[in-house]
C-alpha cells in the first residue's frame, strides 16, 4: 500500500513538472503584438543615419536608410544603393527609395552590392561605405564614396582600389562606424572567410581624420563559438552604452529562420568582448523570420533603436522588409522590444 502511494505520488510531480514545463514553453512565445515592418517592401541589411544637420517632425532628426541592393518603384531599375528617408518621429513613414550610389568604381562588379553604413563629420563631405565584388577576384571588398548631401549622389573616392580587401581572409563585408568620446571614428567589418571553410572574424580599425582611409593595423575583435551562429557572425554595430561597449552582430544563415541577433560587450573599446548566451532577437522571440543584419543607433526621441531585416516570406529570402524596435537597457543587458502595428 505505502509501495503503491510513493508510486502514484511520483507520478504525480512528474506530471505537475511536465505541466509547468509546457506553460513556460508556451508564455515565452506568447509576444504583446504582431511586429509591422517600418518598409514594407525589399530592403535588407539596413544601415541608418540620423543627420544631425536636418531636423523633422517634431524636432527631431531626419533619418536616412540605406540598404543592400534592390530593384526600384519601377520593379525594373536595380538600385545599387537605396536609400530612403523618415522624418517621422516614430520611423513607421518613409520616402521611396532612390539610388544613393548611381555609378560604382571600376574595381566593383555590377550589379552586387550590399550593406552599407553612412557618417559624417561637421564641416566635411558625407561619407558612405559599401560592399562590392573586386575585380576578377569575386570576393567582397569594402569602398567608400563621398556626397555633399545624404541622400547622394555619392561619388567613389577610388576607382582603382577598394578601402578594406583582405582577398587572403575571403574578403570584407558588412561595414559600420563607431564615433568614440574623444571624435574618433572606427570602422569595423567581417572578413567573410566562411566563404572558403575559413573562420569569420569581426575587426575593428580607427580611421582617418577625414574617414577616407584606415590607421595602424585592424584588431579582431569577435569569431564564431556559440551553436546558435552556425558558421557565420556578421553585422558587427557598436555602441556605448553607460561607460561600457556593446557590439551587436548577426549569425546563422541570413536565408534561413535561424538567422539571429547576438551582442558582446567589453569595457575597452578593443576588448576583450564577451558573448551574451543567447540571442536577444530571433524568429522565436519576434515571432518574424530571420530577423538580422542590424543597425543600432539614437532614435528622434533620444533612446535606443534597432533596425533590422526579416524575410516577408518564411519559405524565402527574396523579399526581406525593414522593421524597427527600441533596446530597453537592464541591469542584465539590453533587451528588444518591437514595434507593433498600429504603433
Amino acid at each position: 500500500m505505502i509501495a503503491h502511494y510513493v508510486k502514484w505520488s511520483l507520478m504525480m510531480v512528474a506530471l505537475l513538472g511536465l505541466t509547468s514545463a509546457i506553460a513556460q514553453r508556451s508564455s515565452a512565445n506568447v509576444r504583446p503584438c504582431a511586429p509591422a515592418p517600418a518598409m514594407d517592401q525589399d530592403f535588407p541589411d539596413p544601415g541608418i543615419f540620423a543627420d544631425p544637420a536636418e531636423a523633422g517632425s517634431a524636432g527631431g532628426r531626419v533619418v536616412f536608410a540605406y540598404g543592400t541592393n534592390i530593384l526600384g518603384p519601377d520593379a525594373q531599375t536595380l538600385l545599387n544603393i537605396p536609400v530612403s528617408r523618415s522624418a517621422d518621429p516614430g520611423l513607421s513613414h518613409w520616402t521611396a527609395p532612390t539610388d544613393a550610389l548611381p555609378r560604382l568604381p571600376a574595381w566593383a562588379q555590377p550589379t552586387v552590392t550590399w550593406a552599407p553604413a553612412a557618417a559624417h563629420r561637421a564641416g566635411q563631405p558625407y561619407l558612405l561605405y559599401f560592399t562590392a565584388r573586386y575585380g576578377q577576384s569575386g570576393r567582397p571588398c569594402i569602398g567608400v564614396a563621398v556626397s555633399r548631401t545624404p541622400d547622394g549622389p555619392f561619388a567613389p573616392t577610388s576607382q582603382t582600389q577598394p578601402l578594406v580587401c583582405p582577398l587572403q581572409a575571403g574578403g570584407a563585408i558588412d561595414p559600420s562606424v563607431f564615433s568614440e568620446d574623444d571624435g574618433g571614428e572606427y570602422l569595423l567589418w567581417k572578413t567573410d572567410a566562411n566563404c572558403c571553410a575559413g573562420v569569420p572574424t569581426l575587426y575593428i580599425q580607427k580611421l582617418s581624420a577625414d574617414g577616407l582611409s584606415l590607421i595602424g593595423t585592424a584588431t579582431p575583435v569577435l569569431h564564431r563559438d556559440q551553436a546558435w551562429e552556425g558558421r557565420v557572425v556578421e553585422a558587427p554595430t557598436l555602441i556605448k552604452h553607460a561607460g561600457r561597449y556593446y557590439l551587436f552582430y548577426s549569425g546563422g544563415y541570413y536565408a534561413s529562420s535561424r538567422y539571429a541577433v547576438g551582442y558582446a560587450s567589453a569595457d575597452h573599446l578593443l576588448g576583450p568582448y564577451r558573448k551574451a548566451p543567447a540571442p536577444i532577437l530571433s524568429s522565436q522571440s519576434s515571432g518574424l523570420s530571420g530577423p538580422g543584419g542590424q543597425d543600432v543607433f539614437t532614435g528622434p526621441d533620444g533612446a535606443t533603436w534597432i533596425a533590422f531585416h526579416a524575410a516577408v516570406d518564411e519559405a524565402s529570402s527574396a523579399r526581406r522588409a525593414l522593421y524597427m524596435g527600441r533596446i530597453a537597457w537592464g541591469s542584465d543587458g539590453p533587451a528588444v522590444t518591437m514595434q507593433c502595428a498600429g504603433s
